[in-house]
C-alpha cells in the first residue's frame, strides 16, 4: 500500500516519502526541493524530526525573511503529512 501524498489538496507542494533516501521526507514547492531527515522516536508511532532541511545535500540556512518563512511553512507541512499519516511528530532538539 502507497503511502499518502499531498497532491490533491494544494497543487501548490507535495510532501512525500523519499524513495530513494530511507528516513526522510521530501517538500516540493514552486522554490525546489527540500529534503527532511527523521529517525524513530520513543514509540513505534513517533517519529523525530530534525527541523532543519537539506537542499541540494546542504543544510539550509534562513538568510532572510523570506527564507525564513518558506522554511516554516514546508517544517508545518511536513509535521501535518506525518501526522496524517498516524504518527506522532517530535522535533529535535526541542
Amino acid at each position: 500500500m502507497a503511502p499518502p501524498q499531498n497532491r490533491s489538496s494544494d497543487p501548490e507542494y507535495v510532501v512525500d516519502f523519499n524513495p530513494e533516501i530511507a528516513w526522510t521526507v521530501t517538500y516540493d514547492d514552486s522554490f525546489g526541493r527540500l529534503i527532511f531527515v527523521f529517525e524513530a522516536g520513543k514509540t513505534a508511532k513517533t517519529i523525530s524530526l530534525d527541523p532543519t532541511p537539506l537542499e541540494n545535500n546542504r543544510v539550509v540556512v534562513a538568510r532572510d525573511a523570506a527564507t525564513r518563512a518558506r522554511l516554516d511553512l514546508a517544517l508545518e507541512r511536513t509535521k501535518a503529512f506525518l501526522t496524517a499519516c498516524g504518527f506522532e511528530v517530535e522535533l529535535q532538539g526541542s
